[in-house]
């Protein structure tokens, strides 16, 4: 019942991250949901892959973090 919102790039050479990962952890989070959205009971859970707000480094994200928080899917 849960809904994708956002992946990671499914072209593990194309992924392009802030920081550092191994190369050969790349595939196995390629193409991996970033954004997931599940209901639970009246409301719903929104998972996100990482900390879209640690150190206020990736600001492009805290849109979609405060997005979630403050005014969730507007489809049922």
């Amino acid at each position: 019942g849960a809904t994708v919102v956002a992946r990671y790039v499914a072209d593990p050479s194309s992924l392009v991250l802030d920081g550092f990962v191994m190369d050969e952890d790349r595939p196995l989070l390629a193409g991996r949901p970033f954004v997931v959205v599940q209901r639970v009971g009246s409301g719903r859970v929104v998972y996100f892959a990482d900390d879209p707000t640690f150190r206020g480094y990736w600001y492009g994200i805290n849109t979609l973090f405060v997005n979630a928080l403050l005014f969730g899917p507007v489809s049922s």
